[in-house]
């Protein structure tokens, strides 16, 4: 508050730095507090009129909202008209939002639903027209094999850099130690390379590997827990568990999974009753049920939810699948969607090199916007991808060479191109990364000449 009053009163930043730094660093600490704590804070107050406007300001704004944010991705809606239920606002974009926060949408009983967008299924969508523009194949994501041997390898050997969320080392490790053969074995991962549930990695790890001995409280479960080895890692396991045991409805069950990853103790302890009747009128001992629940409990806090982690997995799946089959399509639109961040960008194109691609220096004339698939193993630089060059720059260059066709030579792009361009920054940047070799092969003596050609 002091800092926000501050710039609005127009005070030097030293000053107002200097009277936030005299409030003490604590809990629940107020202006007010800090007057009583502080006495050079209160000396200024008392003796400097513009400090006693800038506190006195302060304390009035003390504790609002600093702002109204707005959720990325959250849409409300309604059957009726949305104002018959929710107050609205324009926010700082002049986006209409509600006043109030999700959480009181949620309890008035209103449909809020998450949205959100990832980067990556443009990824795979721009991959997809690129194999079809270059190699005419056209791929349905739909058919994808799962048991895909090229591609379950790629997961076993931990090369899933620019897969969807299996791109950081620590992940990478996990596959490389686990040695994933299946879609469940994938999702597993995704699941448990988390905070919580990291705990449980090397459990499931040791007993994939046949390393330690798979243990189920109950043999009823075997069906519900056979494929993560005997080991909760899902929040619908929980759920099927207390169906299955002690008959609990689909939503008694999820009281239950919500208790338990809240950690709750009086829901938990009435839970555990209930799950405990309901398991001896379903025919199994007490000591079997209670065994079951301290099973559910030692677990749940840390399961997350299967139809997240698979829907996440078949997207980081579907990517795997065109890296390993097609590169060259891949890596183009892996490049595109980074190539304003230069160490992701980097990234890439030694691993694009790794992967036997050919990298093409940009050009003059064959470079478009964006980098481009030439070949199945060819990637051509796009001009946008060039440090420092802007885009209405590129978008004259292609409009001329649509209208007049390629450039025939240096001091023919110089006449061609419009003059707020000749600019020798400019120019000995475009010739430094190779984009007049094929005009002007000698990259240094061009350099040289160029100050004189624009003069």
């Amino acid at each position: 508050a002091i800092r926000d009053v501050g710039r609005a009163l127009d005070i030097p930043y030293a000053e107002v730095d200097k009277v936030a730094k005299l409030v003490p660093f604590d809990l629940k600490m107020t202006i007010s507090k800090a007057l009583d704590i502080s006495t050079e804070l209160h000396a200024l107050y008392e003796n400097d009129p513009q400090i006693k406007e800038l506190l006195d300001t302060s304390m009035a704004l003390e504790g609002l909202p600093r702002h109204a944010s707005t959720h990325a991705a959250g849409v409300v809606i309604t059957s009726e008209p949305i104002v018959n239920y929710v107050p609205l606002q324009l926010n700082s974009e002049n986006f209409i939002t509600t006043q109030f926060t999700k959480d009181t949408v949620e309890n008035l009983g209103l449909l809020k639903m998450d949205f959100l967008g990832l980067r990556n299924l443009s990824i795979i969508d721009f991959t997809l027209k690129a194999v079809k523009r270059v190699e005419g194949q056209e791929i349905r994501l739909k058919e994808i094999p799962l048991n895909d041997a090229k591609t379950l390898l790629l997961f076993q050997r931990g090369e899933t850099s620019g897969v969807f969320q299996f791109e950081s080392a620590g992940i990478r490790n996990v596959l490389r130690r686990l040695g994933p053969e299946n879609i469940e074995d994938i999702a597993a991962v995704n699941a448990l390379y988390r905070p919580g549930p990291m705990q449980n990695i090397d459990t499931f790890i040791a007993r994939k590997k046949g390393k330690e001995a798979i243990h189920y409280p109950d043999d009823s479960l075997i069906p519900i827990l056979k494929n993560t080895y005997g080991v909760i890692v899902y929040q619908e396991q929980i759920m099927q568990i207390a169906s299955t045991m002690a008959g609990f409805t689909l939503g008694q069950s999820d009281i239950l999974r919500r208790a338990v990853s809240k950690k709750k103790k009086d829901v938990l302890d009435e839970e555990k009753s209930h799950f405990v009747s309901g398991a001896l009128q379903q025919g199994y001992l007490e000591k079997t049920a209670v065994t079951v629940y301290e099973y559910i409990e030692k677990f749940a806090n840390y399961g997350f939810n299967r139809s997240h982690a698979f829907a996440y997995s078949f997207v980081g799946f579907q990517m795997a699948y065109l890296k390993a089959h097609h590169p060259g399509a891949f890596f183009t639109s892996l490049m595109n969607s980074v190539r304003h961040n230069t160490t992701k960008l980097k990234e890439y194109i030694a691993e694009a090199r790794k992967n036997k691609l050919k990298l093409s220096s940009p050009s003059i004339n064959q470079s478009n916007y964006s980098f481009e698939l030439v070949n199945k193993e060819e990637i051509r630089f796009g001009l946008t991808a060039i440090k420092g060059i802007r885009r209405d720059f590129v978008e004259d260059v292609l409009n001329e060479r649509k209208q007049n066709g390629p450039f025939k030579s240096v001091d023919q792009f110089l006449i061609r191109i419009d003059k707020r361009w000749l600019k020798l920054e400019l120019l000995q940047s475009l010739t430094a990364v190779g984009v007049f070799d094929e005009l002007s092969p000698n990259r240094k003596q061009l350099m040289l000449d160029l100050e004189g050609k624009i003069q």
